[in-house]
C-alpha cells in the first residue's frame, strides 16, 4: 500500500491536472452534470492523457543520476516545467476537448471507429445558442403574440440545467403578418423573455 506521500504523488499527477480539464471543459461546453462515478473516470482520463504526453520529460532530463543536484541548477526550469504540466497542459486539454465536440471533430473520431457517439448537449436551446452566432429572432409567445428582435454580442440565453429564458439587445416592432420594421424601437434596451411564455423562436441569418 503506498504511503502518505506516495498517495499524494498519485493524486497530484493522476487526478487534479485531469479536474483542471475538466473544469474547464465544462465552462466551455454545456452538458447534463454526469454521475460522479463518471465524473471521476473522465478526470482520470483526462490526467492518464496529460501524463502519456508529457511524462516522458523526466527520462530525457540529464544527469538523472544526480537529480537533486539538477534541481538546484535549474530550479526555475524545473518549476517552470511542473507548473506546465500541472495547470497549462490541463487547461489546454480542456479547451482542445471543448474545441472538438463543437465542430464535430469527436463525432467524426468516434465514426472512425465505428463507435456510438453522444452529443453531450442536453437541448436544442443550449446547442443554438452555444454557437453564440448573431440572428434576428421572431418570437412567437403562447398567446400568439409575435416580437422582434436582435440576437447580437450583447444579448443572452440561459443554459442548462437553468430554465430556458432569453434577453435580446435590440428590439423591433413586427407586424402581424411577422415583419420586422426598418428602425428599431425608439429608446429600447432590449427585451426580456421568458422561457415558459415562447412558443416557438425563428432565427433569420444577418445578411
Amino acid at each position: 500500500m503506498p504511503d502518505t506521500f506516495e498517495a499524494l504523488q498519485i493524486v497530484i499527477l493522476f487526478i487534479v491536472p485531469g479536474f483542471i480539464s475538466q473544469s474547464i471543459f465544462g465552462a466551455l461546453v454545456t452538458r447534463r452534470e454526469a454521475a460522479e462515478q463518471s465524473a471521476l473516470l473522465e478526470a482520470i482520463a483526462f490526467s492518464c492523457l496529460n501524463f502519456a504526453l508529457w511524462g516522458w520529460l523526466p527520462l530525457v532530463v540529464p544527469d538523472l543520476d544526480d537529480w537533486k543536484g539538477y534541481v538546484e541548477e535549474h530550479r526555475g526550469l524545473v518549476i517552470a516545467a511542473w507548473i506546465g504540466f500541472l495547470l497549462v497542459a490541463p487547461v489546454l486539454w480542456g479547451i482542445v476537448a471543448a474545441f472538438l465536440v463543437k465542430k464535430g471533430g469527436l463525432k467524426w473520431l468516434f465514426k472512425r471507429f465505428a463507435l456510438d457517439y453522444r452529443d453531450p448537449t442536453p437541448r436544442a436551446w443550449d446547442y443554438y445558442f452555444g454557437r453564440q452566432q448573431p440572428a434576428w429572432v421572431r418570437v412567437t409567445l403562447t398567446n400568439g403574440t409575435m416580437l422582434g428582435g436582435l440576437l447580437g454580442p450583447h444579448s443572452y440565453a440561459s443554459s442548462f440545467p437553468s430554465p430556458e429564458d432569453l434577453y435580446l439587445e435590440v428590439v423591433y416592432p413586427i407586424d402581424q403578418h411577422g415583419v420586422f420594421a426598418p428602425n428599431s424601437t425608439p429608446k429600447s434596451d432590449g427585451v426580456w423573455i421568458q422561457g415558459s411564455q415562447i412558443s416557438y423562436l425563428e432565427f433569420i441569418k444577418p445578411l
